[in-house]
């Protein structure tokens, strides 16, 4: 019951806080705000008053929207939304609303809906754009071979494609490529074409005949080292897309082959070239649809983010179909890792890129069956995409959306602040096309574009938004010239001719006027002639709150003012001056029906019993079996019941009276919901339990408080021997099963040791002698053994 309590009492202060917190923070900011522009910029939980009367009032004109019920004229204005386009799906439309509007303050946002549905034989446009050095060499001759399946199975996954086709070398500067004449003219010595780096051979077109002509007639070429041109290529192909013939309504698949790593930024200092590349398209035509990078010498090659950047900007998804998956699977983003290209699909090519077609056509499938969205947050605006959809990863991205699906989205657009006043954000669905958000920041009130420039009620100043801008004048009102003199002024702004303190050091002297302060709580006030007073410096009651709370008193000035009672008395006094003393006498009613049982006085709710009756409720007597004994003795049977087992326990004939247990001592003067309890003792197996039985002025019995912890005797209980007996014999039995356990294991290992002891000893051996050697059957001597031949001397 207690950790119960505990909780609920934690969760409503949780409550409390997360409810006030955001009205608190609104509070502090709208406080401070001086113009109505401001204010609405502020925070979308600020208003302005506008009211002509306000100016003499200390609350302020920035309040927060729950406190302007008193306003008459209030700017506030709320965010809108529209849709400007939204056009049925259809072979072209993929995604609905296609462009909307939303008008919105700082920190308000607008959520709407949205649907993506894959359209059959949507607009495809595939670049292929090859590598063509040397060691590209068979990939060549199949793709002349391919080309035909590859314009086929295309159509076969939009009607409406178009193929484009391109190529790639590298630099065609040293070192990357071989200067010597020779080799310049013929890099591979077997009548290769020139170096280069980037040609643009066919603009994307429906003519698959022209795709296979152009591609049959394209020859290899070679460079010096190992890495090649890939990322000026791939640059020049996404940003020249009016030369390569990209379509606004289509999707855009670039498919880049190689069978070696890349160039990048900084990589061009090998080869004198330095300058950081300008992400600008330099392609120029040669003849008829050839065209060529020009700047390759110029410019180094671009980085992998400035590539993503513009792939991003053009709604280009690429394809990597490489022969060695090392170095490109760096640039993917997984699970593990954010790669520099988003949407980037790395296949692996075979050595000879005869399976470039079945590669196309996966990564067509797995791209367009996942709908992977870029927001449009920037700066100032935020824009959240949460979908519901066949299959969500964990990242939010939908899977499984085939022709015939559609996956549906919740669109979140938040205005973070005013630094746009208007702005277009693209959130863009990849391969499924953008919605158009345009943004316009409310950020300027209504009034403020309608100032009266010489107001009366400003003494022919400025009135805007309520407010007088005096210029060279003073005052609330600008009733004050500005060579008025400033002693005079300050003079009338003195609380006493003692006091050199100005409005009481809480506000400001204006033309002989105090302007006190604004507080940021907007519910405290300073007010006064002098600023001298206030509505929050004055005693607490024990619930910390002023004069112990709205209902009960209000604070003027430092003393607290009591308000009236429900029952039409006055709250009293209490010592420390606050209105915490209830004038209601019915707590303080007895069994007997009377206040304090005719024997004390009730004084703020209680009653002040004489010492004879302390020990009673409401001042009943104890000494009375009718009113006190024999209250306890009623519950003795189900006190001790709930006690015991607490199963099938009832307090109470008629009516069941609840029975709470509680973890601290009852005292005498115990209290139950504000009613002294009659204390009461049962003995329950040689313990004493103290309980509390309250009666409040109806007669009803209160909820039973029961000391949770009983008292007992020193003495030894004699319920508690026989379990502690069978426990002491269990404890001892089994210290005994566990000993004689150990001695068996003992045993054992004993006489397996005593066993290999006796088997090593049997098996030791001369460590001089072989167990397998035999004594020979016979003996044959040398004869000439140890007998010694004496050198001839050749001179005797």
């Amino acid at each position: 019951y207690i950790l119960q309590k505990n909780l609920q009492m934690y969760f409503h202060i949780w409550l409390i806080i997360f409810i006030t917190f955001p009205n608190l923070r609104s509070q502090q900011i709208c406080s401070i705000q001086e113009t109505c522009d401001g204010c609405l910029s502020a925070d979308y939980g600020c208003v302005w008053c506008a009211d002509l009367d306000l100016m003499s009032n200390s609350t302020g004109r920035c309040i927060i929207r729950s406190a302007s019920e008193g306003c008459v004229n209030v700017q506030d204005s709320m965010g809108s939304f529209a849709i400007l386009e939204n056009d049925d799906f259809s072979k072209q439309i993929q995604i609905r609303p296609q462009r909307v509007k939303v008008r919105l303050r700082p920190g308000e946002s607008i959520t709407f809906p949205a649907t993506v549905k894959p359209a059959p034989n949507f607009p495809l446009d595939l670049y292929y754009l090859m590598d063509l050095s040397f060691s590209m060499r068979d990939d060549l001759d199949n793709l002349k071979s391919l080309s035909v399946d590859i314009a086929t199975r295309i159509n076969n996954i939009s009607s409406d494609s178009r193929l484009g086709f391109g190529s790639f070398v590298d630099k065609p500067v040293a070192p990357y490529i071989s200067t010597t004449p020779s080799r310049l003219s013929d890099p591979c010595i077997s009548q290769c074409e020139p170096a280069y780096s980037f040609h643009h051979i066919l603009n994307l077109t429906e003519d698959t005949s022209e795709f296979q002509s152009l591609v049959a007639a394209t020859r290899i070429s070679g460079n010096q080292d190992v890495p090649e041109g890939s990322m000026d290529a791939l640059l020049q192909a996404t940003v020249c897309a009016e030369i390569i013939g990209w379509r606004e309504r289509a999707r855009h698949l670039l498919l880049l082959a190689t069978d070696a790593d890349f160039h990048v930024a900084g990589d061009g200092k090998l080869g004198g070239v330095v300058r950081p590349h300008d992400g600008q398209c330099h392609l120029q035509r040669v003849f008829d649809q050839l065209f060529t990078y020009i700047e390759s010498g110029e410019y180094d090659y671009p980085s992998l983010y400035q590539i993503n950047d513009n792939l991003v900007k053009e709604n280009i998804v690429p394809l990597f179909a490489v022969t060695n998956r090392g170095e490109y699977d760096r640039l993917v983003s997984n699970d593990t890792q954010q790669g520099p290209i988003e949407n980037l699909y790395v296949g692996l090519l075979a050595e000879d890129s005869r399976n470039v077609v079945e590669l196309i056509e996966d990564a067509y499938r797995s791209i367009a069956e996942t709908i992977q969205v870029r927001n449009g947050t920037t700066s100032n605006v935020r824009v959240i995409a949460n979908a519901t959809c066949p299959i969500q990863t964990p990242d939010g991205q939908c899977t499984g959306v085939t022709i015939g699906t559609e996956a549906s989205y919740d669109i979140t657009v938040e205005l973070l602040d005013c630094s746009l006043i208007t702005s277009d954000q693209n959130l863009r669905f990849v391969f499924y096309g953008d919605i158009v958000i345009e943004i316009e920041s409310i950020c300027t009130c209504e009034c403020s574009l309608n100032p009266s420039l010489t107001s009366v009620f400003c003494n022919n100043e400025t009135l805007l938004c309520g407010q007088c801008l005096c210029g060279d004048r003073q005052g609330t009102r600008c009733e004050c010239p500005s060579s008025q003199n400033t002693f005079q002024n300050n003079e009338l702004c003195l609380r006493s001719n003692e006091s050199d303190v100005l409005c009481s050091n809480r506000g400001s002297c204006i033309c002989g006027q105090c302007i006190c302060e604004i507080q940021q709580n907007v519910e405290d006030r300073v007010y006064g002639q002098y600023c001298e007073c206030d509505n929050f410096n004055c005693p607490r009651g024990t619930n910390n709150e002023v004069c112990g709370g709205n209902t009960q008193g209000r604070c003027e000035c430092g003393l607290c003012v009591c308000l009236r009672h429900p029952n039409g008395e006055l709250w009293i006094h209490s010592s420390t001056g606050v209105c915490d003393c209830t004038p209601d006498q019915e707590p303080c009613r007895a069994a007997n029906g009377q206040v304090c049982a005719g024997n004390g006085d009730c004084i703020c709710g209680r009653c002040t019993c004489p010492s004879e009756f302390s020990t009673a409720s409401n001042c009943l007597s104890c000494n009375d079996p009718m009113t006190c004994n024999a209250l306890c003795m009623n519950y003795f049977e189900c006190i001790t019941c709930y006690r015991r087992d607490g199963q099938d326990c009832r307090c109470g004939n008629d009516t069941e009276i609840p029975v709470i247990f509680i973890n601290s001592t009852l005292s005498v003067n115990y209290e139950i919901d504000g009613i002294r309890g009659t204390p009461c003792l049962v003995d329950i197996d040689g313990c004493a339990t103290s309980f509390s039985v309250a009666v409040d002025r109806m007669g009803i019995i209160r909820p039973i408080h029961v000391q949770l912890i009983p008292i007992c005797s020193s003495a030894f209980s004699l319920w508690y021997v026989p379990p502690l007996a069978v426990l002491f014999a269990l404890i001892i039995g089994l210290v005994i099963i566990l000993v004689l356990v150990k001695l068996i294991l003992v045993c054992l290992d004993f006489r397996e040791y005593r066993d290999f002891t006796k088997n090593l000893h049997l098996e030791q051996q001369n460590m001089n002698e072989n167990p397998l050697y035999r004594k020979e059957a016979a003996e044959v001597g040398n004869p000439i053994y140890n007998q010694v031949k004496q050198p001839s001397n050749p001179l005797f």
